[in-house]
């Protein structure tokens, strides 16, 4: 959420592979490719699979791997024009010009790509959605850095179906729905947009949504079709989520690494981790049980964290 690497670290990690830890050799890179590849298996086959950031994943020497995309339909891609290192401000052009290479030639292999940019002035926003449009990305202008506001702003709006990725023309990313009293005002908002795709969590408040919640935003405010995918942090495991044991902050288990600095209540884990792995299957079915139509893969860039701390 919210860009939470530093420029530098991920400059230097585009360039970086696999290292030691702990006594042993783990391909951090490796087995973040081995777990998106593990959730889409365990998803049922029409599931979409969105990955946040580390597009850097899918390539060695320098050179794009495509058979190693297998298990992604889309890649969404965090302030590559506005938003790092701080709000508002611009991205350095030497980030942008990497990250919009590498997008770019995913981009060519089929996959969707998004932009979320973290910016609300008016001179900002059209610069991203101008920027993005030249590239054939598909932008969201995050209101706050927070993620609680929704930008009222629908380029291409429309009243088509969206059956596809291929489909959309605009997205919402709202991951956190703290700012709403209740579940109800909270789903009625999202009904009344027109948005083609959203990007929300599975939980209101440490409920999780139900499948008739997701029928009442399954359609635009306009009549047409759209896509509901959920959030999952899948390097970093947060301590209000319904998988969290209390105990675990005096004693955390072996896979429970150190909290995130910029954001509160996150912690690295090991991801390759076994019992990690379970709490992302069990975390899966209730997203099917709700009848999201796919996935977006946050902190899969924790493997930075990994290769920068040997």
């Amino acid at each position: 959420m919210g860009g939470k690497r530093e420029v530098i670290l991920v400059i230097i990690m585009f360039f970086l592979g696999s290292f030691k830890v702990f006594g042993g050799e783990v391909d951090y890179r490796g087995e973040m490719r081995r777990l998106i590849r593990h959730i889409d298996a365990q998803l049922p086959e029409e599931y979409i699979v969105i990955q946040q950031n580390a597009v850097d994943l899918y390539y060695k020497n320098g050179e794009l791997m495509r058979d190693w995309l297998v298990g992604i339909d889309g890649i969404s891609q965090e302030s590559i024009y506005y938003g790092n290192p701080e709000y508002n401000s611009r991205s350095p052009q030497s980030y942008r010009n990497l990250l919009e290479k590498r997008l770019k030639e995913v981009r060519g292999e089929g996959l969707a790509v998004f932009t979320t940019n973290y910016t609300k002035t008016l001179w900002n926003s059209w610069t991203s959605d101008r920027e993005a449009k030249k590239s054939g990305f598909i932008n969201y202008n995050v209101p706050n850095r927070e993620v609680t506001q929704i930008n009222s702003k629908i380029p291409y709006e429309n009243t088509e179906d969206i059956e596809e990725l291929k489909d959309v023309k605009n997205f919402l990313y709202l991951l956190n729905p703290e700012r709403y009293r209740s579940k109800r005002e909270y789903i009625d908002t999202l009904a009344k947009t027109n948005f083609d795709l959203l990007v929300i969590d599975a939980f209101f408040k440490g409920k999780a949504l139900t499948e008739k919640d997701i029928e009442r935003i399954r359609y635009k405010w306009n009549g047409g079709r759209r896509l509901v995918v959920s959030y999952l942090s899948i390097g970093e495991a947060e301590d209000y989520r319904h998988y969290w044991k209390k105990r675990w902050n005096d004693n955390p288990p072996e896979w429970l690494g150190e909290e995130n600095p910029r954001w509160e209540g996150n912690y690295v884990v090991k991801y390759w981790h076994r019992e990690w792995q379970e709490i992302i299957e069990g975390y899966i079915d209730r997203i099917t049980e709700a009848g999201f139509d796919g996935v977006f893969l946050d902190t899969v860039d924790t493997y930075y964290y990994y290769i920068n701390y040997d």
